[in-house]
């Protein structure tokens, strides 16, 4: 049982940096579909 909880530290520092990852994809995914809709935008003035 300790040694689970002598694990727990890393696993969740892994967890981090697994999140932070993720989110970023989802930001640059984000980035990429808001480009199209800014230049439709332009098109219509």
């Amino acid at each position: 049982m300790d040694a689970d909880r002598d694990a727990a530290p890393d696993e969740l520092a892994a967890l981090k940096k697994a999140l932070a990852v993720e989110r970023a994809k989802g930001v640059e995914i984000a980035a990429e579909l808001a480009a199209p809709a800014r230049k439709r935008q332009k098109m219509k003035r």
